[in-house]
């Protein structure tokens, strides 16, 4: 069995987390249960709106909650700290075989079984980044007290050699290798956090997590093969080619999905399936949905499809009446 978790609280994301859901229920085949991470209260985040839960239910959803303890640490927020809740989202004691963490910002594309992700998962199973943005690693890896890797990986955009470095979009983890990782991931990243480390070398703040997940596997010398680009395709940086379509899309931002055809239809198909969430779009979220229409039209079209379900739900439970209405 397999475990997808993601992360969701009050605001955007959790458009995007149920977005995923919805395509994860209507595209990925196989056995697998379904879970959402939401992190208690604190200065920066609020629990998502009753109808985020009404919808898990729906879906079959399981939600726990986790504490960042390091969000509880900090006055004001800097760039990538609301990510490190992926890093401390792992206080649950999952059962299954394996667990795949899922972005929020990413979704099925087409359909296919779950064991096409799994396959081949040593103890973990994660692709490389996109594109190289850190040049001093050597350096990286002196500070923090661990030795320089040997192995050298490449960028799956920009073709780079480098060393270890992951998108952690998508994750695959054998259930064995979390009790390996997940403390040390807690102490690098709070370590590359601190204001005094971040003055002595320059490198991407927001990706520390992705940082901090590196040192914790070379630590353990986790061993890891390399996720192809299909389950995890950078939709932010390449176009979709429709003959050649991927799995997994991280699409990153509403504007990918207001310029990717396919992602639009998508999302289209997820809104029409569900109106409550369109109390909470806005700006650009709200644009995805009206191109090419108005955005009363599209209420209007909402409003008449749920009338007609109700109709059709009607006759259905009530065939004698149907055939009467019919004659």
């Amino acid at each position: 069995m397999v475990a997808i978790v993601s992360i969701c609280h009050k605001g955007d994301l959790e458009i995007k987390t149920a977005f995923l859901i919805y395509t994860l229920r209507k595209y990925l085949k196989g056995d697998y249960n379904l879970y959402v991470g939401i992190p208690n209260e604190n200065s920066f985040i609020q629990t998502p709106s009753n109808f985020f839960f009404d919808f898990c239910v729906a879906n079959q959803v399981e939600i726990f909650f986790f504490d960042n303890e390091y969000l509880n640490t900090i006055e004001t927020l800097k760039e990538g700290d609301l990510i490190s809740n992926k890093v401390y989202l792992w206080s649950k004691d999952f059962t299954e075989d394996y667990i795949i963490f899922m972005d929020s910002d990413t979704m099925i594309l087409r359909p296919f079984n779950v064991n096409e992700l799994i396959s081949e998962t040593p103890e973990l199973k994660i692709k490389p980044v996109d594109k190289s943005n850190v040049s001093q690693w050597e350096k990286l890896y002196e500070m923090v007290g661990i030795s320089y890797p040997e192995k050298e990986i490449i960028s799956s955009v920009d073709q780079i050699k480098m060393p270890p470095y992951f998108n952690s979009g998508i994750i695959v983890f054998n259930r064995s290798t979390l009790p390996k990782i997940v403390k040390l991931w807690e102490e690098y990243f709070l370590l590359i956090s601190d204001k005094f480390f971040m003055k002595k070398i320059q490198f991407p703040i927001f990706h520390r997590n992705q940082i901090a997940l590196v040192f914790a596997m070379m630590k353990n010398d986790i061993n890891f093969s390399l996720l192809n680009e299909s389950f995890n395709y950078p939709a932010h940086i390449k176009r979709i080619n429709i003959m050649k379509m991927p799995y997994v899309v991280h699409y990153h931002w509403p504007t990918v999905i207001y310029f990717e055809p396919l992602l639009h239809i998508r999302f289209k198909d997820f809104l029409l399936n569900n109106a409550c969430f369109l109390e909470i779009v806005n700006g650009t979220w709200k644009k995805i949905f009206s191109r090419g229409m108005s955005y009363k039209f599209f209420i209007v079209i909402i409003e008449i499809r749920k009338k007609l379900l109700v109709w059709y739900n009607f006759f259905k439970k009530n065939k004698t009446i149907f055939r009467i209405y019919c004659l």
